[in-house]
C-alpha cells in the first residue's frame, strides 16, 4: 500500500535555500558568512523533521513501517545525483589532479559509496576547518554519510516504538516523543563530552549529530503539531521571526568557530526547530513567508541537494588546479556554474527517477538492485583512477631519474639501510641502520631533527664520502630537536617526539666521549609556531609547549593558537628550548651546524611544474621573508655567544631579491611543498663545503 506524505510546505524549501546558500558561500570564502558551515546543521534538523514525519505518518495509516519501501525511496532520492557527481569528479580529477593524488580520491569515493565518508575524513583530514580540506573534492559528503547512517537505525527505532505501544496499549505519540527526548539528551551529552577532548569526533560522528536530527523529529509531536490541530498562533508567529533572526546571526556573525562551538551549534539547531514548528503549524510570520516563500528561495530549495553535491567538487578541483589558491571571482563563477548543474540534475535526473520511476527504479526491489549496480560501477571507476594514478606516478618518477625535461635528473642515490624509527618514541632505531657514509669508517657527525634534518642527507652524504667518515641520522617527522620542549597538535602533546629527543641527547652524550665532532640540527622551524601552513594540503599546524613534563603532570589546558601556544608563545619557547639544546651540545665540546629554515613555496612544487613553466612556478621572496624572519631571529638569538654554534642560512641558493625558484640548473629543488630533493642537497654540499671545514673530525681523531 502506498502511503502519501504530508502536504508539501514551500517554506521548508525556502529554509533549505538558506541552508545551502550559507554552506556554499562559506565554502567560496565570501565575506559575511563566517559560520555558513552551520547550514549543514539546519539541513540535519530539516531531515529529522521530514523523515520522522514520513515514518510516523506511515505508521499511523498502515500500522507498520515498510523498510524496503523506505530504503528504496532514499536510494531514488539520493543515489542517482550522487553517482553522477562522483563520476564527473573522478573523471575531472583524472585530468586536473597530480597522479599521486588519485589514490586518495579513490579511497574517499569508496568511503562515500559505503556510507562512511564522515569517518574517513575524520581520520584523513586535520579537521573541517583545516586548510587541507580545500583540495579534498569529496569532503562535503561527510554530512551525507551522517544522514545515511541515521537512516539505518531510525526506522527501526520508530518501528520498535510502534510495536511496543501496541503491545502495552500505550499512546504511541507520547512514547515516540519520550524516545526522541532520550535520544536528544544522550546524543547532546555525547557531542558536548567530545567537544574539547575530541572535537573531530564531535563534528563528524553520527552519534554526535543525532540530537539535531531528533530535534527535527520531535516537532511532529509537540503540542499543536497534530495534522488536525494546526491553528495560527500569534506567539508562534513572533517566535518564527526571532528564530529566523537567530539563524541569520549565527550564520553571519564573525565568531571563531572553535571558540564559540558550544554556542553556535545549539543556537542554530534550536532556532531552526522553532522556525520549522511555526511553519508546520502554519503560524510563521509574514516576514518569514516573504523570505522563505518567494519563487527564488523555493527554486534554490528544490535544487539544494544537487547544488550541495556539485558546488564543493568544483571549488576544490578549481583550487587544486591553481595549487590551493583561493580566488573569490573564480570561486563565485564556479558557484554559479554548480547552480546551473544543479538545475540540470534536478530537472533531468532527480525528478524523473523519483516521480516517473524508469525501468531500473520501477519497483522497490529493482531500485535496490539498481543501487547495487551503481555502487559497483562507480567504485570500479574509482579503482581504475587509482590504478592509473599509481602507474602514472611511477612513470613520472622514472622521468625524474632519466633526466626529465620537467624536473631534471636525480643523480644522487643513498645506498644505506632504511632508518625506520619506532613510532612510540621509547627507543631509537639501531645505529647500524641509521649510519651513513663509507663502510668501516669513523662516526663523527650526528644529524638530528625533524624531516628537514632528513632532507639534509643530500648534502651530508657526498660530504661524508669526501671526508671518508660517517654520520648518524636521527630524523623524526614533526619533531624539532629541542630540549625539554615538545610540539603539540590540536591539544595533544606529541609525547613520542619528546621521548625521542631525550634519548637522542643521551646518545649524543655517549658518542661525544668517543670521537663525535659535530651535530647538525635541522628543523622546519616555522611549522611549530601556530601559523597557517604553506602547504595547501597540510593536515594541521603545530605549536610548542615548554617544559612539557610539567604541563603533562599539571594537565594544563593546551590548544594550538591559544596563548601560550600561539605564535608569540611558540617563538619564545623555540628560542629558550633551542638555547638549552645548543648549550647542552656546547658543554660536550661539540661543534654545531644550525640550519636556518629553507624557503617554502605555497604549493606543491612538482605539481606546479607538472602544469606550468619554471618561471610561472616562482614565488615571491617578500612572502618568504615575512614568514621566516621571526623564526630566523630566534635562531640567531639562541646561538648568540656560543662560538661553537654555526648558523648557516642557505636562502641565497634558492632566491634572488624578488623571487624564489623551484627548479635550478635543470633539477627540481623540492620533491613536495617544502622538502629538498637529493639533487638540491648535492648542490648545497658543493656550495657550502668551503664554509664547513670544521664539520668533520680530523683524520685519526674520530672513533
Amino acid at each position: 500500500m502506498k502511503i502519501s506524505s504530508a502536504k508539501h510546505l514551500p517554506e521548508i524549501d525556502g529554509l533549505r535555500a538558506v541552508a545551502v546558500l550559507a554552506v556554499v558561500l562559506y565554502h567560496a570564502n565570501v565575506p559575511g558568512f563566517s559560520a555558513g558551515y552551520l547550514g549543514v546543521d539546519i539541513f540535519f534538523v530539516i531531515s529529522g523533521y521530514l523523515i520522522t514525519g514520513l515514518l510516523h505518518h506511515e505508521g499511523q495509516h498502515s500500522g507498520r513501517i515498510d523498510f524496503l519501501a523506505f530504503y528504496a525511496r532514499r536510494f531514488r532520492r539520493l543515489l542517482p545525483a550522487l553517482a553522477i557527481v562522483l563520476v564527473v569528479t573522478i573523471l575531472a580529477a583524472w585530468l586536473i589532479l597530480f597522479p599521486a593524488e588519485l589514490p586518495r580520491l579513490s579511497k574517499a569515493a569508496t568511503a562515500v559509496l559505503l556510507m562512511f565518508s564522515n569517518i574517513h575524513f575524520m581520520q584523513y583530514s586535520g579537521g573541517y576547518f583545516d586548510p587541507s580540506v580545500d583540495v579534498m573534492p569529496l569532503l562535503h559528503t561527510w554530512s551525507l554519510s551522517v544522514e545515511e547512517q541515521f537512516y539505518l537505525f531510525w526506522p527501526l527505532l520508530l518501528a520498535g516504538c510502534l510495536v511496543l505501544a501496541r503491545k502495552l496499549a500505550w499512546n504511541v505519540d507520547r512514547l515516540l516523543a519520550g524516545t526522541l527526548l532520550v535520544a536528544i539528551l544522550a546524543s547532546f551529552a555525547y557531542w558536548l563530552g567530545n567537544l574539547t577532548s575530541n572535537p573531530n569526533n564531535s563534528f563528524y560522528m553520527m552519534p554526535a549529530r543525532v540530537w539535531e536530527l531528533a530535534l527535527g523529529g520531535l516537532i511532529n509531536f509537540l503540542p499543536g503539531a497534530s495534522r488536525h490541530q494546526r491553528h495560527p498562533s500569534s506567539p508562534v508567529r513572533h517566535a518564527s521571526s526571532i528564530a529566523l533572526t537567530v539563524i541569520a546571526a549565527t550564520l553571519c556573525l564573525p565568531l571563531d568557530p572553535e571558540k564559540y562551538t558550544a554556542l553556535l551549534y545549539p543556537s542554530a539547531a534550536l532556532a531552526t526547530t522553532v522556525l520549522i514548528y511555526a511553519i508546520h503549524c502554519h503560524s510563521s510570520s509574514a516576514g518569514v513567508q516573504i523570505l522563505l516563500k518567494n519563487k527564488l528561495a523555493i527554486y534554490i530549495g528544490l535544487v539544494s541537494y544537487s547544488f550541495y553535491l556539485w558546488h564543493w567538487p568544483l571549488l576544490s578541483l578549481g583550487r587544486a588546479y591553481y595549487l590551493g589558491e583561493r580566488l573569490l571571482a573564480r570561486d563565485m563563477g564556479l558557484v554559479v556554474f554548480s547552480l546551473a548543474l544543479a538545475y540540470l540534475s534536478y530537472r533531468w535526473l532527480e525528478t524523473p527517477v523519483r516521480r516517473k520511476r524508469p525501468w531500473p527504479f520501477s519497483t522497490d526491489r529493482n531500485t535496490l538492485k539498481a543501487a547495487l549496480v551503481i555502487v559497483l560501477t562507480v567504485g570500479l571507476l574509482g579503482h581504475q583512477a587509482k590504478e592509473w594514478g599509481m602507474a602514472r606516478n611511477t612513470e613520472i618518477t622514472r622521468e625524474i631519474k632519466n633526466n626529465s625535461t620537467i624536473w631534471g635528473k636525480e643523480r644522487l642515490t643513498i645506498d644505506a639501510p632504511s632508518c625506520k624509527e619506532p613510532k612510540d618514541g621509547k627507543e631509537l632505531a639501531p645505529q647500524a641502520d641509521c649510519r651513513r657514509g663509507p663502510q668501516n669508517t669513523p662516526l663523527s657527525v650526528v644529524a638530528w631533527g625533524d624531516s628537514h634534518a632528513g632532507h639534509l642527507e643530500g648534502m651530508l652524504y657526498p660530504l661524508a664520502h669526501q671526508a671518508k667518515q660517517q654520520y648518524l641520522l636521527r630524523s623524526f617527522g614533526a619533531c624539532p630537536p629541542l630540549v625539554d620542549a615538545a610540539p603539540i597538535k590540536g591539544s595533544s602533546i606529541q609525547l613520542p617526539c619528546a621521548e625521542r629527543n631525550r634519548l637522542v641527547l643521551e646518545e649524543i652524550r655517549g658518542l661525544a666521549a668517543n670521537g663525535l665532532r659535530t651535530v647538525v640540527l635541522g628543523g622546519r622551524w616555522n611549522s611549530y609556531l601556530a601559523m597557517p601552513e604553506t602547504n595547501p594540503a597540510a593536515i594541521t599546524s603545530y605549536a610548542l609547549v615548554d617544559h612539557w613534563q610539567e604541563a603533562q603532570a599539571q594537565r594544563a589546558p593546551l590548544k594550538v593558537g591559544a596563548a601560550p601556544q600561539d605564535t608569540a608563545g611558540s617563538l619564545e619557547t623555540l628560542e629558550k628550548s633551542l638555547r638549552r639544546t645548543l648549550e647542552a651540545l656546547s658543554a660536550m665540546n661539540l661543534e654545531v651546524l644550525l640550519m636556518a629554515p629553507v624557503p617554502e613555496p605555497y604549493f606543491n612544487a612538482p605539481h606546479c611544474l607538472y602544469r606550468k613553466t619554471e618561471t610561472e612556478c616562482r614565488f615571491a621572496r617578500q612572502r618568504v621573508d615575512e614568514r621566516r624572519n621571526a623564526s630566523l631571529l630566534r635562531l640567531q638569538n639562541a646561538a648568540r655567544g656560543l662560538p661553537q654554534v654555526h648558523l648557516i642560512d642557505p636562502i641565497e641558493h634558492f632566491c634572488d631579491q624578488q623571487s624564489c625558484r623551484v627548479q635550478k640548473d635543470g633539477f627540481s629543488i623540492y620533491w613536495d611543498t617544502d622538502h629538498l630533493t637529493l639533487e638540491m642537497g648535492h648542490y648545497l654540499s658543493q656550495q657550502l663545503a668551503p664554509q664547513l671545514p670544521w664539520l668533520w673530525a680530523e683524520p685519526g681523531t674520530a672513533q
